[in-house]
């Protein structure tokens, strides 16, 4: 039987308003996935550009609103933490804003068959725009996909738009749980990510970190971002 799948994102649109236009990308893939995921968004009430995104696609998706103050949707592992503990889905795909899931990418992933020694998965390869110049024309006006403005990219590790795990998993251990640092706000938003580092480190206590072969998953580059 297929999986249920919930997308965990982030979004912070306040400051960099192309990420709020990357948000409506990922959502508009979702809304065309016949698998129907899930989506937990991470995000600020003053914000209004990514709350009308939300808005926009509220009767199309189930979406799971978690707003945060800036500091504190800054740390993704706080979003991603509450996300996991409160999911009731098969599947959790921890990702960044700039992912979509085209044709066939989360069906795939929903007849994935796991092993019991697996703990988390992540895409071998996915499609990233050629230039940051082309990503930046998607964020500028609304354009449909073009596989042209792709290329292949490989990862060869689980970073933290592709971390995979089981929904008993992300209920059991949430995402970096704790009274630690990885629970509290940053002063910078989105200034570091080395909450994923830790999260894949916790999971490769816990098992094995396995690539997988998903079809059609693309990556928007862009040239300004939140870390700079």
């Amino acid at each position: 039987m297929p999986k249920s799948i919930l997308i965990v994102t982030h979004c912070w649109a306040e400051q960099l308003p192309h990420y709020a236009a990357f948000l409506r990308y990922q959502l508009e893939s979702l809304a065309h996935c016949p698998s129907s995921p899930e989506v937990a968004v991470c995000f600020s009430v003053r914000d209004k550009l990514t709350c009308d995104v939300m808005q926009e696609f509220a009767s199309r998706l189930t979406i799971h609103g978690y707003a945060l103050a800036p500091g504190e949707l800054g740390r993704r592992s706080i979003g991603r933490n509450l996300a996991a503990h409160d999911c009731q889905t098969s599947l959790v795909w921890f990702t960044d804003v700039d992912y979509l899931f085209g044709r066939g990418c989360l069906t795939t992933l929903a007849s994935l068959q796991w092993s019991d020694q697996w703990s988390m998965v992540y895409p071998r390869s996915i499609l990233i725009n050629r230039t940051h110049a082309i990503g930046d024309r998607y964020a500028m006006r609304r354009c449909k996909i073009d596989p042209d403005d792709f290329e292949t990219k490989v990862y060869s590790r689980a970073i933290g738009g592709v971390q995979i795990v089981q929904g008993d998993i992300a209920r059991r251990y949430g995402y970096l749980d704790g009274k630690n640092r990885w629970q509290q706000p940053v002063e910078k938003p989105f200034g570091d990510f080395k909450d994923d580092l830790a999260f894949r480190g916790r999971m490769a206590e816990l098992g094995e970190i396995e690539p997988i072969l998903l079809p059609n998953l693309y990556r928007l580059r862009h040239s300004t971002t939140t870390y700079q």
